[in-house]
């Protein structure tokens, strides 16, 4: 997660006109970790220290295969 905070800061002209916003993914092995997106930045807090706007919960390994782009999403868990 922290690898991708710091490709979107380093380059964020995707996110610049998004508006603030939490993601909050909920890892069996690991416990809830908040991406925050604010002022054009992004950054990885463990924990809910915000109101998520939208909550995953997934394994640590169906995370990295989402991060990855290699998560089926068609198929059932």
């Amino acid at each position: 997660m922290n690898e991708l905070a710091e490709k979107i800061n380093d380059n964020p002209e995707h996110i610049q006109n998004e508006k603030n916003r939490v993601y909050q993914f909920n890892i069996d092995e690991i416990g809830p970790v908040q991406l925050l997106i604010k002022d054009g930045q992004v950054e990885v807090v463990k924990g809910t220290s915000q109101d998520p706007e939208v909550t995953l919960k997934l394994s640590e390994g169906k995370l990295s295969k989402l991060l990855k782009d290699d998560l089926n999403t068609a198929m059932p868990s």
